[in-house]
């Protein structure tokens, strides 16, 4: 079992990547947020069970990013399933604050 900070550190790292090589709108750091905020106010998931959250939390980032952006992902399911494959952000990574990726997210896009 690896260390919680070894985990932590490779959480930030593929996080950073993610938001470097993200499209203008981020939508994949939103996605990763957007199911951490939810796992910690409604408790209502399992961030180590990948089909507790995974075609839900697609619902959940349109409505943020229609909030944020007005307008949300046309990409296929398929595309935005990939940000819980094991080379991008994969369930056993979720951990943290989601303040994390939202900080870097308003910086990009001056929010």
């Amino acid at each position: 079992m690896e260390k919680p900070s070894t985990i932590a550190t490779e959480a930030k790292d593929r996080l950073d990547y993610i938001i470097q090589i993200g499209r203008v709108d981020l939508y994949k750091p939103i996605h990763i947020a957007e199911v951490l905020r939810r796992s910690r106010l409604h408790q209502d998931i399992n961030v180590s069970e990948l089909e507790s959250f995974r075609n839900p939390s697609l619902k959940w980032r349109d409505i943020v990013t229609q909030l944020l952006l007005s307008k949300k992902p046309t990409s296929s399911a398929r595309y935005q399933h990939d940000v819980w494959n094991e080379s991008a952000m994969p369930p056993r990574l979720l951990f943290g604050q989601p303040w994390y990726i939202v900080t870097p997210l308003m910086r990009k896009k001056r929010l």
